[in-house]
């Protein structure tokens, strides 16, 4: 079981987990086979999220009562894709590989409020 996971030096979308580890040839898998990953496993369901929010917000004050606050947002603000779990099925061309990604881009937001 521990040889299953690389380590995180190791991973790539290529190969996310050891697949020499497990039996793939379709003539000796179950029919009716349901049973998913287990729970020990779990180096081996998904990447994690990597995403950074920034904000940047100032506030000016106009006169005596007014103040303007200006607001940046940043979503995703680096740009790095969110991939889907691994194929899991051993019969699968691409077992062990993350084929799919969130499309989750970069939003930037701007604000502006005036208080008086």
């Amino acid at each position: 079981m521990a040889d299953v996971v690389l380590p995180s030096g190791q991973r790539s979308v290529a190969q996310w987990f050891n697949t020499a580890a497990f039996n793939r040839v379709s003539s000796q898998q179950l029919a009716s086979n349901v049973i998913t990953l287990s729970s020990a496993f779990s180096g081996v369901r998904a990447p994690d999220v990597n995403n950074w929010d920034l904000s940047a917000i100032k506030n000016t004050r106009i006169k005596e009562r007014w103040n303007v606050q200006f607001a940046t947002q940043f979503i995703n603000a680096l740009n790095h894709p969110q991939f889907t779990a691994p194929i899991t099925t051993p019969t699968s061309t691409a077992f062990g590989q993350l084929t799919g990604s969130y499309n989750w881009q970069r939003i930037v937001e701007f604000g502006m409020k005036v208080a008086f």
